[in-house]
């Protein structure tokens, strides 16, 4: 597929690196570096932009990128400071410059591929977090009150390993939590109860009160066996006034005698009084 006109660099510099090249002129782009090999051994890194090499000598194999490189592993297990088995997902930014290690290693390093790279963060981001969860609680991990000590400390464990390796970390964060499996049933009540709490703010005092109630029953009857203790109206959507309740009874006392349940006397009709 021909490359567009536009695309093209402009034509006054295509010829300048043309008329160059027998000269030893070469260019490359911003964040990339040119390994130049001379008698066919490792020389060093040049650029970015033009740079000069003996044609007659020196040679460049390949080109490596500076730009950051990103990997976002899950590390695990991880054990905290009360035993617990844990583990923590992260987003690790790290940059690669092969100018940064002596001659002999960088002439290892320039033959790493990508993947080779992120391998070694990882394995270098595990070993530095074996070392750093064990002075915390799982449950302080979990909550999130730790991770900038975390990110803090990670970085500079990083710094010092990676600089072995001409890598430098730039950017790391905590991005999740694997909550051990002895508090996973304490975080979903804790995160059931905020739940709970919104859904019940949306109900009228009497309408929660019905609410629980009928709850509460549902669950004596699942751990009675399904037995039926009391049949409860189903809640009404809508505000409805609450139903007072029915006036208590009169308790008769023990040593009172017993009310009279014969029915009362009929009365006689009155005779008209006579005006004699």
């Amino acid at each position: 597929m021909k490359q567009k006109t536009e695309d093209r660099p402009p034509l006054a510099y295509r010829l300048s690196l043309a008329a160059g090249r027998p000269f030893g002129v070469r260019w490359v782009g911003d964040y990339t570096l040119a390994v130049v090999y001379e008698m066919e051994q490792y020389h060093g890194c040049k650029g970015p932009g033009f740079f000069r090499i003996n044609p007659v000598t020196q040679t460049v194999r390949t080109t490596i990128s500076l730009a950051p490189d990103f990997i976002a592993p899950l590390i695990e297990p991880l054990q905290t400071k009360d035993a617990l088995q844990m583990g923590l997902s992260l987003a690790v930014a790290y940059r690669f410059d092969p100018r940064n290690a002596p001659r002999d290693k960088a002439a290892i390093y320039v033959n790493w591929q990508a993947a080779t790279r992120r391998a070694i963060v990882t394995y270098h981001t595990e070993r530095s977090l074996q070392a750093i969860l064990p002075a915390y609680y799982a449950e302080q991990v979990c909550r999130g009150e730790v991770f900038a000590e975390v990110e803090r400390q990670l970085v500079e464990m990083l710094t010092t390993r990676l600089s072995a390796v001409a890598m430098e970390p730039m950017v790391l964060m905590v991005l999740r939590v694997k909550v051990p499996p002895a508090l996973q049933s304490r975080f979903e009540t804790v995160v059931q109860r905020g739940v709970n709490i919104q859904d019940f703010s949306q109900y009228e005092p009497y309408e929660l009160n019905q609410a629980m109630r009928i709850e509460l029953i549902e669950n004596l009857r699942q751990m009675t066996l399904g037995k039926q203790y009391f049949n409860l109206p189903d809640t009404v959507e809508g505000a409805l006034p609450p139903v007072s309740d029915p006036l208590p009874r009169r308790i008769a006392r023990p040593d009172a005698a017993p009310p009279d349940s014969s029915p009362p006397p009929e009365e006689s009709p009155r005779k008209p009084r006579s005006r004699l």
